[in-house]
């Protein structure tokens, strides 16, 4: 069926039935107007201090603003590093990948994306340090925590290695 969920903070996300039956979903502001198509397969609420929301077509991530305009296509990362507290909004980095793979619910976890490279791309898409690592953490104070084989370090936001 058809649905709301206010879960946005000011954002509505709605979700409909396409012509095969696969559930749709798209926002609507608070005042009821649509600001994005009702095309995506899910989409994540706006939680980035409200401007920012994930959203997934086609089992690739993107992100679309308060006003609906796409800032990162969904068609070429295959996972997107939330966070709570401000996520990506905070550092102007958004923690991306590239090869992960969806591992199905079993009965001791439930589904989880796992493996590819992880790097990150600025607010506007631009990849600022390369898709290199194995996992990242969302920078904070400058740095962020990356893991490249066994070996787990902080990088600063040009990307060196912090001693």
């Amino acid at each position: 069926g058809n649905g709301f969920d206010n879960g946005g903070k000011g954002f509505i996300r709605v979700s409909m039935k396409d012509k095969t039956g696969k559930t749709k979903w798209g926002f609507l502001n608070e005042k009821g107007n649509s600001i994005t198509e009702v095309k995506y397969d899910y989409v994540l609420e706006f939680q980035f201090g409200n401007d920012y929301a994930i959203v997934k077509l086609n089992n690739k991530y993107g992100i679309v603003d308060s006003t609906g305009k796409v800032i990162v296509e969904p068609n070429k990362y295959d996972n997107i590093k939330e966070g709570a507290s401000g996520g990506f909004l905070s550092s102007g980095f958004i923690g991306v990948n590239i090869g992960a793979k969806w591992m199905p619910k079993t009965k001791t976890a439930y589904e989880d994306i796992r493996g590819g490279k992880w790097g990150f791309i600025d607010m506007i898409g631009t990849e600022v340090i390369p898709l290199i690592y194995d996992d990242v953490e969302l920078f904070k104070d400058g740095k962020a925590k990356v893991k490249k084989g066994k070996e787990e370090f902080y990088i600063d936001k040009n990307g060196n290695k912090i001693k």
